[in-house]
């Protein structure tokens, strides 16, 4: 390797046996495990949608309040997100920053920091029972 002082050589071991027990935790859990965890995962997305639109500023216009979406990815790890569909509501942005015009109101960030750490837990402890049942 170069002498260079920009230049880092990382060495990462226990890759392999990461990898090897991740591939075990996989098998133990099984389809129904992983069923279960990732319907807590979009249960959870749930939550976290019906939060943000409690913070929504009133009155909370058709537009506004359909907008907010839940999805589930599946490839290539399973994630749950909540999302704003710009096609419903192109003004949504508008409303959680503000404009030169108008005032924000970060109904979005407010129902994030408040459900967070709720969510967190309800996923951790889900997590911990679907482990501990297939060990």
């Amino acid at each position: 390797m170069a002498t260079s002082p920009w230049f880092v050589d990382v060495q990462i071991e226990g890759v392999k046996e990461t990898t090897d027990r991740f591939e075990r935790l996989r098998k133990a859990l099984g389809d129904a495990g992983r069923e279960e965890l990732r319907d807590t995962l979009l249960e959870n997305a749930e939550i976290l949608k019906r939060w943000i639109e409690t913070f929504m500023p009133r009155p909370v216009t058709g537009r506004l309040a359909r907008s907010v979406g839940v999805g589930l990815y599946r490839k290539p790890i399973v994630a749950s997100f909540v999302r704003m569909d710009y096609k419903i509501a192109p003004h949504a942005h508008l409303v959680e920053y503000g404009t030169s015009h108008s005032a924000a109101h970060p109904y979005f960030r407010r129902g994030i920091e408040t459900a967070w750490p709720m969510i967190l837990q309800n996923i951790e402890r889900k997590t911990e029972y679907v482990i501990a049942r297939a060990a």
